[in-house]
């Protein structure tokens, strides 16, 4: 069982105004249906030969979005996928029946692309791929289900290895060295520095705890067990694209899903110093004692 939440602007057919096939919704910048007056965006929904498509664009015409989908309420996301910026193309790639899959691809404001990703499953699955603005490879390395694999190659514009890390089978570094622009050992922080909620790992466990709460129905049968939740979090620290990949029960993925939409910014991941979007997975444990 998997649930998806794609983008924070693709929502349940919910239309001010048709014709013939297509028909529009105008929304705030929280994605709520409003008014055209306080609107800042406009959705433009319609068929296609390969299903539905959405359009989200600004109230100026320009397009930020357009996703596929499989069905005419657009509930099962299904097809190519476009995310742009300022008009122009920022990622491109493909979802079937709501799981991201095959390769996705990033580009920067001159449209050169600066990361190749494949999914299986909505996990990072394959070759993965991040370029420098020249197409110089900056990280070269391979995921197998979500858990970095094998060889890793970090690497300076100017070519210089940068790094160097082995990981196990279960994601675990098990060999590495890291190295400044002068081939001496440096901080692997200066290199790649992964995502923190604020306190640390222990107060996101916290904040889980904090917020989660036993749906009804599933106290009084007695169920329990783990949901396995994936989300990123994005240059800005914001976390999104929350998905589940397995739970014991819907209810129990709908609340795992509330909670981790509530969590405050992080303090983002950086790459050689830069911000980037870092995907997580991780479980969450459901239990009748533990849980309020």
């Amino acid at each position: 069982m998997r649930l998806i939440i794609t983008l924070l602007l693709s929502l349940n057919a919910c239309f001010v105004f048709a014709q013939s096939d297509t028909t529009f919704v105008f929304l705030n910048e929280n994605g709520k249906k409003v008014k055209e007056e306080k609107a800042k965006f406009i959705v433009k929904t319609y068929s296609s030969v390969e299903g539905w498509v959405k359009d989200v664009y600004t109230l100026n015409g320009v397009l930020e979005i357009r996703e596929a989908f499989a069905d005419e309420r657009c509930l099962i996301i299904n097809g190519k996928t476009q995310v742009f910026k300022s008009g122009q193309i920022f990622t491109d790639g493909n979802y079937f029946k709501g799981q991201r899959s095959g390769t996705w691809s990033t580009y920067n404001s001159d449209g050169k692309v600066i990361a190749i990703k494949n999914y299986m499953l909505n996990y990072l699955n394959g070759d993965y791929n991040v370029f420098w603005p020249s197409g110089k490879p900056k990280v070269v390395g391979v995921y197998a289900q979500n858990k970095r694999f094998g060889e890793w190659v970090f690497t300076y514009e100017n070519g210089a290895v940068a790094a160097k890390v082995v990981y196990d089978g279960k994601g675990v570094a098990k060999e590495s060295f890291y190295h400044d622009l002068n081939g001496k050992p440096t901080n692997p922080e200066s290199i790649e520095r992964r995502p923190e909620f604020p306190s640390g790992p222990n107060a996101f466990y916290r904040f889980i705890g904090q917020n989660l709460k036993y749906p009804l129905e599933d106290a009084k049968m007695g169920t329990s067990g783990e949901v396995v939740c994936g989300f990123t979090i994005n240059e800005d620290g914001i976390v999104g694209n929350v998905f589940v990949a397995s739970s014991p029960s819907n209810s129990f993925a709908y609340e795992a899903i509330r909670v981790l939409k509530l969590s405050p910014k992080w303090q983002a991941g950086t790459l050689f110093g830069e911000p980037i979007e870092v995907e997580y997975t991780v479980p969450i444990k459901f239990g009748i004692t533990t849980i309020r």
